[in-house]
């Protein structure tokens, strides 16, 4: 499961850290990352665009 799979499903940054044993900052860059690669401003606005293109599940 990805960060962004946590992030769609509420969990917090550090959840997401301690599920995947990666550091907090970690989350963050790779959360970034795929708010950059969908070009998209903010992580709920990643989470709507790969749930309407259906890369991910609500």
């Amino acid at each position: 499961m990805t960060c962004l799979e946590f992030a769609a499903r509420g969990a917090t940054v550090k959840q997401i850290a301690a599920s995947l044993h990666i550091t907090d900052r970690a989350v963050r860059l790779y959360l970034s990352s795929g708010c950059a690669k969908l070009n998209c401003a903010t992580i709920p606005q990643a989470i709507a665009k790969t749930v309407s293109r259906e890369m991910l599940r609500p």
